[in-house]
């Protein structure tokens, strides 16, 4: 629902009235769960009928379990996404209000209020016969065994009965005061704008979640739980010592608050069409949770000039409409609202042990951080031609960001192996060109098409820590390097048992994976960077009467990424699934293959597959 109202008061009073109300309602009953599945691995029989993969446990004891009363525990991904049944509703109700009164010829003043409200509802309901409920009661039914068979069920710690219901409600107000002075005149040859104005805006959010076990739909009914045992473990399906813990958040409610005010003011004079200066300041103040007035505040300014070289007198060409230059520079500031100058904790309970409160410290005391800040000198062209048929407009721009906030290793005696600090600066440059050409008009028929084109290239030019060459591997900022960079070690192919190794720089000497910890930073290369330098899209529409055809597509290139790792699985196959001349096979030359001899265990040597994901065997571009 969309109304929109303009209302004249008086000649020179006007308002202005918005409404939007919004409903939605949808269903999220994909399985994303099918991601993990072997490529082997059977969805359907022959005959169309769902085919049951193993649960849990071994097959001969489940069956013992469910001759005792317990639920089967077979499982078929397909089953489980068309059982699904979750649900998100939303309502939002979005309203303003705005005055402008103009006193005197060329001055305004206005006033703007903003109220918007909104609730959003996710139910994800799993059945009796739903997997999901059944490996829960069956994990926490507390069985006796005689040797190895479990003969008697001494207890159901969750129902046995009924579904489970999770349940999500948030809750969201907001509300913003915009008032704004705008003076604009002329004075010869020159005309000149002046704006002044602040706001305040507030926004306040609630959200609370619970899961109902043992739910009966038709009665409305639920049952009880002792959660703190499940957390803290109680026997189980096993019939053995060993407990069985419900990692599963209690019941619970957050809140969010977040306010702002803002000053702002833009100034612009021009001259007889041709030249243009301007000028824009601006003041953000928030409400983080900080003691230091300093990291709340955000200045920013900006200020140009352009030249509209179409309108001069010595420039005579009637297939030129328009052409201007503009030249601009100014300062941002960028904060990470979850981070402060200030330690920060939050409450807590512990629901897996004693359930005393305790104080998680979520940010250690930084006294020395700031605001990011990026001084930005910007040159753009924008020119059109034939009767507004093609129009070209460039930026050209370097930045310079000063204190980039980045995760960075800490000495790990202080209580922090790792900090979130000001830790950068960098150097970025680029060009975004948009292209539109207009090929076909008429009456009924009209033909356009946009293309948009970026190019980036950025490098860090100084650091305020020490990298050690585990952040490097990450990617954190490194001087000399872009934001997202590839780090890599030289791969040294499969040795004669089939195992990973790697070389150092200048060494071709194969080294086994288990050395891998032997690397330095100067042992690696830099392959390129993870995020595309260039990239844009196309976009055409064609029109005819009241039909409309849009076609768009995106690109980028010129990034790199990495491969997937082959990684063992517990039943003798690789999770991805790799020909002879990728893997390694007994007998054959295999120090160019990086599919190593394949171990069927349930956890792998995290050296081994360092080895083999950091390595640059495993990054293609792009």
């Amino acid at each position: 629902l969309l109304l929109n109202n303009d209302i004249n008061l008086r000649h020179n009073l006007t308002a202005a009235v918005n409404l939007r109300a919004t409903h939605q309602y949808s269903r999220r009953n994909g399985n994303d769960i099918a991601t993990d599945l072997e490529p082997w691995k059977r969805i359907l029989n022959d005959d169309g009928s769902y085919y049951w993969e193993p649960g849990r446990v071994d097959e001969t004891y489940a069956a013992h379990l469910e001759a005792l009363g317990m639920k089967n525990w077979n499982r078929n991904r397909l089953e489980e996404m068309r059982m699904n049944d979750k649900k998100s509703k939303m309502y939002n109700l979005s309203s303003s209000l705005k005055i402008a009164w103009k006193p005197v010829e060329g001055l305004e003043l206005s006033t703007q209020g903003n109220y918007e409200f909104g609730k959003t509802e996710d139910i994800d309901w799993y059945s009796e016969d739903h997997y999901f409920t059944r490996n829960l009661v069956n994990q926490f039914t507390q069985v006796r065994r005689e040797g190895a068979v479990p003969v008697e069920i001494l207890k159901y710690n969750v129902p046995s009965s009924g579904g489970i219901k999770d349940f999500t409600n948030e809750h969201l107000v907001s509300y913003s005061v915009r008032n704004m002075v705008t003076y604009s005149g002329e004075k010869g040859d020159f005309t000149y704008k002046v704006m002044a104005g602040n706001e305040f805006y507030s926004l306040e959010g609630t959200a609370y979640s619970n899961r109902l076990w043992g739910y009966d739909p038709e009665l409305l009914t639920s049952q009880s739980v002792n959660l703190t045992d499940l957390q803290n473990g109680v026997p189980g399906y096993t019939g053995t010592s060993t407990k069985q813990k419900l990692y599963y958040d209690t019941p619970g409610t957050s809140e969010t608050l977040e306010r702002y005010t803002s000053w702002f003011g833009t100034a612009s004079v021009n001259y007889r069409d041709r030249y243009d200066l301007f000028g824009s300041i601006r003041l953000d103040q928030t409400n983080l949770l900080t003691n230091a007035s300093e990291f709340r505040n955000n200045p920013s300014w900006s200020v140009g000039v352009k030249w509209n070289m179409a309108h001069e007198d010595f420039f005579k060409c009637d297939r030129v409409d328009d052409l201007g230059i503009r030249l601009a520079y100014g300062l941002t500031g960028n904060i990470d609202k979850t981070t402060g100058p200030d330690i920060v904790g939050r409450a807590e309970i512990d629901t897996y042990g004693t359930m005393l409160n305790y104080l998680d410290i979520t940010n250690p005391a930084n006294p020395d951080l700031g605001w990011e800040r990026t001084y930005s000198w910007n040159l753009g062209v924008n020119a059109v031609f034939f009767g507004n048929r093609l129009s070209i407009d460039a930026d050209f721009y370097n930045k310079k960001s000063k204190k980039l906030l980045a995760t960075v290793e800490n000495d790990p005696t202080t209580g922090w192996s790792s900090v979130y600090k000001n830790s950068a600066e960098v150097n970025n440059r680029g060009i975004d060109l948009t292209l539109y050409g207009q090929f076909l008009k008429t009456a009924s028929v009209k033909w356009d098409a946009t293309l948009q084109f970026s190019y980036n290239k950025n490098e860090v030019t100084s650091l305020s820590y020490t990298p050690s060459i585990g952040s490097v591997y990450r990617g954190s900022p490194y001087k000399g390097q872009p934001i997202g960079y590839l780090a890599v070690h030289r791969y040294g192919g499969l040795d004669e048992n089939g195992e990973p190794t790697f070389l150092l720089k200048g060494d071709d000497t194969q080294h086994p994976y288990s050395e891998i910890g032997s690397l330095t930073i100067d042992d690696l290369e830099f392959a390129g960077r993870t995020t595309p330098p260039v990239f844009g899209s196309f976009s055409t529409n064609i029109r005819y009467c009241d039909f409309t055809l849009n076609i768009m597509a995106t690109y980028k290139f010129g990034h790199k990424m990495r491969l997937p790792n082959p990684r063992a699985a517990m039943f003798g196959m690789w999770t991805e699934w790799y020909g002879e001349e990728y893997r390694w096979v007994a007998g054959q030359d295999n120090r160019d293959k990086w599919v190593p001899y394949h171990q069927t265990q349930t956890y792998e040597d995290s050296d081994r597959l360092n080895c083999l994901q950091r390595s640059d065997a495993a990054f293609r571009s792009l």
